[in-house]
Order: structure tokens, then sequence, then C-alpha cells
């Protein structure tokens, strides 16, 4: 799958059709971090760095929050 020259390398499912992506690009040497919606079929708010290693960690934070928020809005759902 490639996105705006970009070639996604690994996901991470966080929800029905919520991911994580990690994507390079050949061109301008650069990793990104996406937020994609497959219901949409949309990329958003993307994060761009020059390191696989960095570009991961960030990967791997940006699903850690994502859960983390799914978890504390289904406790307050119990809970309300």
């Amino acid at each position: 799958m490639v996105n705006a020259g970009y070639e996604i390398i690994e996901k991470i499912k966080i929800a029905e059709d919520d991911f994580i992506v990690l994507g390079y690009s050949q061109s301008t040497k650069l990793y990104v971090t996406w937020r994609y919606d497959e219901g949409d079929e949309s990329y958003r708010w993307g994060h761009y760095i020059r390191e696989y290693l960095d570009a991961k960690l960030d990967m791997l934070a940006r699903a850690k929050d994502a859960i983390e928020y799914q978890r504390y809005t289904q406790i307050t759902k119990e809970i309300y």
C-alpha cells in the first residue's frame, strides 16, 4: 500500500477500523507515522522522521496513546 509516495511498511490496529501506520519514502528518505481511518480511507496527523527506530518508537507511542484513550472512554461509559 502507498500513500503520498510513502510505502506503508508496518501498521498496528488500534480499533475496528483505525490503525497507526509507518511508511517510508525513497525519494525523501523520510519515515512517516499516520493515524489511518479505514472507514473513510484517510491518513491524518503525519509525523515525519529521519531515522527508522525513532519512527518505530513514535508509531508505538501513538498506538499506546490511542489505546489508552479507548480504555478511558470505555471506563467513562461504564461509570455513567
